[in-house]
């Protein structure tokens, strides 16, 4: 299997210089297109990435007033004397366990 991977990696990488491969002459004839794609590039790169984190705040805003509408439905009751108490025994422990741990 990693010899499979070894040699499907080399020939991706021996066959990819291929098409990479340029002349000096027409590196030079088309350095002026080059730059306006990548300007054209960096433009919807950084409009992808301005939607990211207008979706990602969206999506933090949404769930904080989900977890503040559920925290305001749950009461919070705790039992301090039963956190604080001490198992005198294994089945105590156990049961303490299951219970803090809602196993049912």
């Amino acid at each position: 299997m990693k010899l499979r991977l070894l040699i499907l990696t080399l020939i991706v990488f021996g066959v990819s210089q291929i098409g990479f491969c340029e002349t000096p002459d027409a590196v030079q004839t088309a350095a002026a297109p080059e730059n306006s794609e990548l300007f054209s590039a960096l433009i919807k790169f950084a409009t992808v990435m301005f939607a990211v984190m207008l979706s990602s705040f969206a999506i933090f805003v949404g769930l904080s007033i989900w977890n503040a509408i559920l925290n305001r439905s749950r009461s919070k009751t705790i039992d301090y004397e039963a956190t604080l108490k001490e198992p005198q025994s294994v089945d105590e422990a156990i049961l303490f366990f299951i219970q803090k741990n809602k196993l049912k």
